[in-house]
């Protein structure tokens, strides 16, 4: 409750730390509607590699944008071990509360670019399904980043002094 309640608010409303997180959805975002403007709208047998390359790409981003997280998980590191040392909370529970902090802001970020990227390519079919798979590939992309940055030595050193 003590991570919710001091840095859940102050990370959502701190633009250091939404930036990162939400940038890199507007530039995929306008990427893919400059390369694949309409193309749902026309339904030819040539234009499946088209919609094949787009549904590649709104597959894989996720797990790339993922690695704009890198630099904060270094920069807590320190505090995650005073914090840890001083008992306020467990490995476990940070780690945890950081997940759904993640995960939450990435609904939230996922959501608003389905909606931009399957409306201004003008693709039919299941929105939910669509956001879904970006929504859910962000998360394990996240949760991929967290686990191997955080049994890393090597960026210890690198990022923090």
């Amino acid at each position: 409750m003590t991570c919710v309640q001091y840095r859940l608010v102050n990370d959502f409303t701190d633009s250091v730390y939404l930036a990162p997180r939400c940038v890199d959805k507007l530039f995929v975002g306008l990427l893919m509607l400059v390369l694949y403007h309409s193309i749902g709208r026309i339904a030819t047998p040539a234009n499946v590699t088209n919609i094949s390359a787009l549904l590649f790409m709104w597959a894989t981003l996720p797990g790339f944008t993922a690695v704009t997280y890198v630099s904060s998980i270094c920069s807590e590191r320190a505090l995650l071990r005073r914090e840890t040392r001083d008992g306020l909370y467990s490995v476990g529970h940070y780690l945890t509360f950081k997940f759904v902090e993640e995960a939450a802001l990435s609904l939230a970020t996922s959501l608003m670019l389905s909606i931009i990227v399957f409306l201004g390519t003008g693709l039919r079919g299941n929105f939910l399904l669509f956001w879904l798979v970006y929504w859910i590939t962000s998360c394990t992309g996240i949760g991929k980043v967290w686990r191997y940055v955080c049994n890393v030595e090597v960026l210890k050193l690198r990022y923090n002094p």
